[in-house]
């Protein structure tokens, strides 16, 4: 398990944004969300989270960077 924890309360939002795009994580805190990955995840899976990631992130904050 590895979390990620955010100055701003968009765990919920993040969350559910992930969820739409095909990745599963979990809100813990409202600033914080957590990873589960299986034991045996491939490169290629993990760039994926990564994206979908990064899009969610940018969908929910438009226009900070």
């Amino acid at each position: 398990l590895i979390a990620m924890e955010f100055n701003d309360e968009i765990a919920g939002d993040l969350t559910m944004s992930c969820l739409k795009k095909g990745l599963l994580i979990n809100t813990v805190k409202p600033n914080t969300i957590r990873f589960m990955p299986p034991l045996i995840i491939s490169e290629a899976e993990v760039d994926s989270a990564v994206s979908i990631l990064q899009d969610a992130l940018t969908e929910i904050t438009p226009g900070r960077s």
